[in-house]
């Protein structure tokens, strides 16, 4: 389906299932049986077989772990660099807690669906314009993008724009020097618990509008 849209991919072998053998360089992987989340139409326009290409990364003191990728030819991508991009798979957490926490996203509080999709679309864009910010001041001081802090580039615009300060071309460059201030570090191949440090609040759940809830506030109190 990547392969389809023009996309390649890396991914990591799950550790439930069988590995292949050390010393094939490539495998030919049969269709599996279709998953019921996939309708009938899509199932049957995957190809019977694919064949990838299978890296071994090898540290002293661990498991050996093995990817599949789509990028077949060597000489395109070395075994290195099919590692190094694997591990750059840690950006998309990091992304997912930017949309979720630095924009609010977290919570949705429309009801109903069209406006749910509405809400989504708002905070997506949001995301990209901060996006489209932070490359810019990368470009202006020659730094990658993913070094400069996307909470950091979200505050400085929350408090610029409050401020009403102009946006002419000493202002403009200022705000880009500021923005691209802070350094994130590079943090290749985390892993982190999908778990929660901060422990609930033992209150009870406010299950009735607040109004209401303020006429029997005795009902919540402890």
């Amino acid at each position: 389906m990547l392969q389809n849209i023009g996309c390649d991919g890396v991914f990591e072998i799950n550790g439930s299932r069988s590995r292949p053998e050390k010393r094939r360089a490539y495998l030919t992987l049969n269709r599996p049986v279709r998953p019921e989340w996939m309708d009938a139409e899509t199932y049957e326009s995957c190809p019977r077989q694919i064949r990838v290409r299978q890296v071994i990364s090898r540290r002293r003191g661990y498991q050996d772990t093995f990817f599949i990728t789509s990028f077949t030819d060597q000489r395109l991508v070395s075994a290195k660099g099919i590692v190094a991009m694997y591990l750059r798979r840690w950006n998309v957490e990091t992304d997912f807690r930017s949309l979720k926490c630095s924009l609010d996203a977290g919570i949705l509080s429309c009801l109903s669906a069209e406006m749910i999709r509405k809400e989504l679309w708002v905070h997506l864009l949001a995301y990209n314009l901060t996006r489209l910010l932070m490359s810019e001041a990368a470009t202006l001081i020659h730094r990658e993008p993913r070094s400069i802090s996307f909470r950091h580039t979200v505050q400085l615009w929350s408090a610029w724009s409050q401020c009403g300060q102009q946006l002419d071309a000493q202002g403009w460059n200022y705000l880009l020097h500021e923005v691209a201030g802070p350094r994130v570090a590079n943090r290749p191949g985390q892993r982190e618990p999908r778990a929660i440090k901060r422990r609930p609040k033992s209150r009870k759940l406010l299950d009735i509008p607040r109004s209401a809830a303020r006429t029997c506030c005795h009902m919540y109190e402890q």
